[in-house]
């Protein structure tokens, strides 16, 4: 079932009056305070004057503040709008990735229940021979698909298959399994994509797709543990609400790390 991404924002209470929604620097209640003693007593009366000073400390501060994502004057990291159009042309990139990928993920059957297979989760044909190279891939049963590891800065495939559930690292594993007959263990596998060419056309350049299909790269002999064989398909879920947009948590989170000099992702 289809869920959303809901953001949670911490509301302000204003220390003066206990509304919400402002703080006691923007209170209008405070400020009408000030003005009437203003009018009564003068700039002089020691509330007024104090808090003159801090208004005045406060534009001062503003002025010479220097956003530590463009390193201009003037505004902070909150406000930045080379940071905000930057974001914005990586979540529509990011939205056109995952369309793309979810098209490749119903053409390759790769969902929930789908039973798939590497050689990164194999046994001993003849488990008594310890020194025996016999070995038999033991089937998974896809259990989750890591919507938000799904991302176009994920280029690295290599990691996809290592990666433990709720890795939070730049590389995520996209599906986790379970062995066939253990659905209710509580640890879980992390596999990394099938070995198709026009899904892996998103992730990497043509010329490194083209090693690994030739055999010239060197981790060809090793493609058999960085990828998944779709052995018995079953249509992916719906993604979360938003997925597609890339309306989530991730475009902040990677963009918390990021300086404007390295560009937009």
């Amino acid at each position: 079932m289809a869920y959303s991404y809901e953001t949670r924002k911490r509301t302000v209470h204003c220390s003066y009056c206990h509304d919400k929604g402002h703080n006691k620097a923007s209170c209008p209640d405070l400020k009408q305070r000030i003005e009437s003693l203003r009018e009564e007593h003068g700039d002089e009366y020691y509330a007024v004057r104090v808090h003159d000073l801090k208004k005045a400390k406060r534009n001062a501060s503003g002025k010479n503040r220097k956003c530590s994502y463009c390193d201009e004057g003037g505004h902070n990291r909150a406000t930045c709008t080379t940071l905000k159009e930057n974001m914005e042309e990586t979540r529509g990139k990011n939205s056109e990735f995952r369309k793309s990928f979810y098209r490749h993920l119903i053409r390759l059957g790769v969902g929930v229940g789908a039973i798939v297979s590497s050689d990164a989760n194999s046994a001993l044909v003849d488990p008594d021979d310890r020194h025996g190279s016999t070995r038999y891939r033991i089937p998974q049963i896809v259990t989750d698909i890591n919507w938000l590891g799904i991302n176009v800065w994920n280029r690295e495939v290599w990691y996809f298959n290592s990666a433990a559930e709720g890795h939070t690292g730049a590389q995520p594993a996209p599906f986790f399994t379970v062995p066939m007959g253990f659905l209710g263990v509580r640890w879980k596998n992390a596999l990394g994509l099938p070995f198709d060419e026009e899904l892996l056309g998103l992730f990497l350049s043509e010329r490194l797709l083209g090693e690994l299909k030739d055999g010239t790269h060197w981790r060809t002999q090793h493609i058999g543990n960085h990828f998944l064989t779709v052995d018995s398909p079953v249509p992916p879920p719906a993604p979360p609400a938003g997925w597609f947009s890339s309306k989530d948590k991730k475009i902040k989170e990677i963009y918390k790390r990021r300086k404007h000099w390295q560009g937009a992702l």
